[in-house]
Formats: C-alpha cells, structure tokens, sequence
C-alpha cells in the first residue's frame, strides 16, 4: 500500500481505505481559492494530496468538489 493511493478518493472512501491498512492517525486539512476561505468539510470531499506531518501522521489535503 502506498499512501498516494487515496488521491482523487472522496475523504469518506480514503478514510476507509486508510484504517483498513491501520493507519488512524492523520488530520485533515481544507483546501480552497482565496476568495473561498472554508474549514468546513465533510466525506463527499476529493483528496487532492496527502504528505507526512511528523514521524507517524499524516496530512490530508481535501478540497470541495465542483
């Protein structure tokens, strides 16, 4: 398993494939235009990265899909 393999995944189906490999430790972080400055997401939102944050935690970037 690769962790890049969640990109493009809404966040509900990286979750899932995240915590069936046991990874459960990662914060997710929203990403938007300026002009759209938002913190709210849910699990219809779209991986657009995910980078390591620290030894064990991951950092997923999520954006609103169109």
């Amino acid at each position: 398993m690769k962790i890049t393999d969640v990109i493009g995944l809404t966040l509900g189906d990286a979750k899932s494939y995240l915590e069936s490999n046991g990874i459960k430790d990662y914060c997710i972080r929203v990403t938007s235009s300026p002009r759209l400055k938002c913190d709210d997401y849910d699990d219809t939102y779209r991986v657009a990265g995910i980078r390591e944050n620290g030894i064990e935690k991951l950092e997923i970037i999520v954006c609103k899909p169109l």
